[in-house]
């Protein structure tokens, strides 16, 4: 896909026309309205949620914790590295050493059904440190990790990020997944003061099942009991 255009407003049009029709083909967007709106809500289908749900990591609420010195620019455009209005997040280690970004709806989402989180990484240098958490919650009676009053279901252990894009696919089987407030969000660690630079793009809630599925610290399911040769989920 080539667009030439000195126009900024226009080449971003034109890009989310093209990302679209292109989706479409492929069959991936049960809902095109999700490209064009700042939250999912906004199309006014929250009780009729089809998969997949992209874009998640352009839901303009968000939660922040941990060390305040965290810029995210969230249409940054840069051909050569292959990123087209996708996040660019950069973060200075402050005192904490860590900082987390939860990407917020505006009202709780049903997303039973999903099975993934699937999405695209990549560091500017390679190295960089960062775990996902995924299908959040408020509750005060909670803490996850630097996110204060807050109860995710999945997070996943450190990665190092490389210097090129790199799928990744997060596993939700067994997950409770009925309202939640926080689908996607992650925690990027520092050990000195040097500033840490990533991007992400793509993140969708998916039926598939994950492929190679990155590693957990944390993944809350249903207790599982057996019943003769049948297994039995409880509650």
């Amino acid at each position: 896909m080539v667009i030439s255009t000195k126009n900024p407003s226009a080449q971003r049009i034109a890009i989310l026309a093209s990302l679209a029709t292109m989706a479409l083909s492929l069959g991936l967007l049960a809902n095109i309205n999700f490209l064009f709106h700042d939250n999912y809500e906004e199309t006014g289908q929250a009780n009729a949620i089809s998969f997949p749900i992209p874009a998640v990591e352009h839901f303009k609420l968000q939660e922040r914790a941990g060390d305040a010195n965290l810029m995210i620019s969230p249409d940054f455009v840069d051909p050569s590295i292959h990123c087209e209005f996708c996040p660019r997040i950069e973060y200075t280690p402050g005192q904490m050493g860590k900082s987390g970004v939860a990407y917020k709806s505006d009202k709780p989402l049903d997303l039973t059904g999903a099975k993934s989180v699937v999405f695209f990484a990549r560091g500017e240098k390679g190295g960089e440190k960062v775990s996902f958490v995924q299908a959040g919650r408020d509750d005060t009676s909670a803490n996850t990790d630097i996110f204060e009053n807050k109860k995710f279901e999945v997070i996943t252990e450190d990665i190092y990020l490389r210097n090129d894009w790199k799928k990744y696919q997060i596993d939700l089987v067994g997950t409770s997944l009925k309202d939640i407030s926080y689908p996607f969000g992650f925690i990027v660690k520092g050990q000195d003061t040097a500033k840490i630079v990533f991007y992400l793009k793509a993140v969708t809630y998916d039926v598939q099942p994950a492929q190679n599925p990155l590693p957990t610290l944390q993944h809350n399911v249903p207790p599982i009991a057996k019943a003769g040769n049948q297994t039995v989920t409880l509650g």
